[in-house]
């Protein structure tokens, strides 16, 4: 939840356990702790996730099999095919042939790391 990189969110137990040692060396104020909390709140708020028992709730009823779904699947790695964009294309790398590049190596801390690369979507 902390501004200084853009990350108003709740991001499970990460910051509830980083955040209170950055502040005392200083890496964030608490002003700014502040307000990416007021953010996230605002928009869970919004969400009506203070408005009493979530299963009473318009949504409330709703579980892993509604959302989970063969279908959703689906449509979540078609939308991510759909978003992947190539930041700098210099010369013709683009598209990768078939028969040129027959396999490709995604290589990097992250580049087998499926809880990394989830984040706090589990």
């Amino acid at each position: 939840m902390i501004t200084v990189i853009c990350l108003d969110l709740d991001c499970g137990p990460f910051l509830a356990v980083h955040t209170e040692n950055a502040v005392q060396k200083g890496l964030v104020s608490k002003a700014e702790v502040s307000e990416a909390v007021a953010n996230t709140v605002t928009v869970q708020m919004r969400l009506g996730m203070f408005d009493g028992e979530p299963s009473a709730q318009p949504y409330g009823k709703l579980g892993p099999k509604d959302v989970c779904s063969t279908s959703h699947q689906e449509l979540a790695l078609e939308a991510a095919r759909q978003g992947i964009v190539l930041l700098k294309n210099d010369g013709p790398v683009l598209p990768l042939s078939r028969r040129r590049h027959p396999s490709v190596a995604v290589i990097g801390p992250n580049s087998d790391a499926t809880l990394t690369i989830i984040g706090n979507c589990r």
